[in-house]
């Protein structure tokens, strides 16, 4: 009877030590809420259509970076970005925002106004400004201010999945996407022009460029591809693109893991030891002509024509992912990585970081306004940067 008792008493003691234990846990999960609460960024909503998915909301920047840095949180991934006019088009992975630069107005996009599919990876202008936008699945898709209109594999599209767009000075757009790419001399005229594996390095197409002479310029996942209307010619990390496994490792100070081509790999562009340098994601062409190239963790490549040289985080890059390329009118090469935003004026790189005012370190997409304002598309929100 008597160890009936002391268990009972025990029983009792551990209970009560349990419930002290969660009263504890309780109180400090409170608190510790209350204060992220109250120390999170200030924000100011603007004005959204009913029922749409994507949002903007103003960000207040600690003070020291509010002269230069504007940022705005929109809950989703920022694959690309367009200026025309007074507009920034956001492609977001939840629909399309028109963003007016002046008084903050804006107006939302989903599938209820016509995308086949909310995520977008690509966005152009044609020369009559038709909007046009490359989706995750949804295929290709116009915009003329009024009505929107799609084009899918039933209209000859090689793939839905359409990561980049370029216009000949004709008006003929070339479409990369995750199967190949298609040549629209215009949308009515039947067949579309495809080109996949029987001349391309590798059917996954993130970047298509078209430089001064006509050529056509192709950023794979199995390496660079140049089409001059007459023959195709390839590029890989065995002719100079991208940096040689070791280099990186050293960087990092720990291995690296070589990624595979040929699978979709959404959802790792931010992971530093991940390499690949045949897998190329963005691309540029500057006033000299030269081509660059960003590779997936291998650096920033360079094609003179003849010569390639790689930049990586040893030469003074924030990160060796190099997500987005743009160039401004001073020739300035603007690079988005997954450690940040650089600057290159062909001596040396200077870097931005979240610490600077920089929304995120992780940089998809770049647009430059005509008066030199730079826009970043990040994961999660965009950043203006007014350094003009």
């Amino acid at each position: 009877m008597g160890k009936v008792m002391r268990s009972a008493n025990q029983m009792s003691k551990l209970k009560c030590q349990m419930s002290d234990c969660l009263l504890f846990v309780t109180f400090f999960v409170i608190c510790f809420l209350s204060f992220v609460i109250c120390h999170l960024p200030e924000a100011y909503p603007l004005e959204l259509k009913k029922d749409d998915v994507a949002s903007i909301k103003r960000v207040k920047l600690p003070k020291g970076n509010e002269s230069l840095w504007s940022n705005w949180t929109i809950g989703a991934i920022i694959k690309a970005l367009l200026i025309d006019g007074d507009y920034l088009w956001i492609g977001t992975s939840d629909g399309v925002i028109r963003y007016n630069k002046k008084n903050d107005g804006q107006v939302v996009y989903t599938t209820k106004d016509g995308l086949r599919s909310q995520s977008i990876l690509s966005i152009a202008r044609d020369r009559d400004g038709i909007k046009w936008f490359g989706t995750n699945g949804g295929g290709l898709t116009s915009y003329d201010g009024k009505r929107w209109k799609s084009y899918d594999s039933k209209d000859g599209l090689v793939d839905e999945y359409v990561w980049s767009i370029a216009f000949e000075s004709d008006g003929t757009m070339w479409v990369g996407t995750w199967y190949g790419v298609n040549k629209i001399r215009k949308v009515d005229e039947k067949p579309w022009g495809r080109y996949t594996l029987e001349v391309l390095a590798n059917e996954w197409v993130y970047v298509t460029m078209i430089d001064k002479e006509g050529t056509k310029w192709f950023g794979t996942e199995g390496g660079v591809n140049s089409f001059d209307g007459k023959v195709w010619r390839t590029w890989t990390h065995k002719d100079g693109l991208g940096a040689d496994k070791g280099l990186i490792e050293k960087e990092l100070g720990k291995p690296v893991e070589l990624l595979p081509s040929g699978k979709r790999h959404m959802g790792h562009e931010t992971r530093a030891d991940q390499y690949n340098p045949d897998y190329v994601v963005s691309g540029v062409i500057d006033h000299k002509g030269d081509k660059w190239f960003g590779t997936w963790g291998a650096g920033l490549s360079r094609f003179n024509g003849k010569n390639w040289k790689t930049y990586t985080m040893s030469d003074g890059l924030p990160g060796n992912m190099i997500h987005s390329l743009k160039l401004d009118s001073m020739g300035i090469l603007w690079i988005g990585t997954n450690g940040g935003v650089s600057r290159f004026d062909g001596k040396g790189f200077k870097n931005y970081k979240m610490e600077d005012g920089l929304f995120s370190n992780t940089v998809y997409s770049i647009a430059i306004d005509q008066d030199g304002t730079k826009w970043f598309g990040t994961f999660g929100g965009v950043s203006r940067f007014m350094d003009r």
